[in-house]
């Protein structure tokens, strides 16, 4: 019985010590969550919108707002908690992906509020994908939209472009 092989990525990942915010090439896609340059923490990156301010500098095409599900330090603040300074710190032009537990419109209307320009939901294509084939993905998908114009339609908003940080409000914790 043969040994089972060594993954390669140890190793290409040791070929490059610079993280990806360091990289200063046009086009490339800034992950939020990554080191910045001198940290060691991997979502040290998504709690100092600062260090997403010097990856717009670095003329990257954009950010992508991910804690990683809070597997890096456990009192990490949610991704969704950090969107709005993130937004901030680069700009209203700047592209903004976010990536934190998107799993229904209500949650997608709240980081579009809070300055996502576009969402990531792979968790939830993985879940229907195994359940119903690319049809459950299809019927995901028609889910979130619905579920998001039934959001929009109750805080008044018409377009997406109508959805700004207003349409929210805090709600008070005991």
């Amino acid at each position: 019985m043969r040994p089972h092989p060594r993954p390669a990525w140890p190793r290409a990942r040791a070929a490059s010590s610079r993280p990806p915010c360091a990289t200063r090439r046009a086009g490339t896609i800034c992950t939020g969550c990554w080191p910045a340059p001198g940290c060691r923490s991997g979502s040290r990156a998504c709690c100092i919108p600062r260090t997403h301010a010097s990856c717009k500098a670095q003329a990257l095409a954009g950010l992508i707002v991910s804690n990683h599900g809070g597997r890096s330090l456990d009192g990490a603040p949610a991704s969704l908690d950090m969107l709005a300074a993130v937004r901030a710190a680069v700009g209203p032009g700047y592209p903004l992906l976010f990536d934190g537990g998107i799993r229904s419109g209500q949650d997608a209307f709240k980081a579009l509020a809070l300055g996502a320009d576009a969402l990531l939901i792979g968790r939830l294509q993985v879940y229907a994908l195994a359940v119903a084939g690319a049809l459950g993905v299809a019927h995901l998908l028609q889910l979130l939209v619905q579920e998001l114009h039934a959001c929009m339609a109750q805080a008044g908003c018409a377009r997406l472009a109508d959805i700004t940080p207003d349409c929210l409000w805090k709600v008070a914790t005991c």
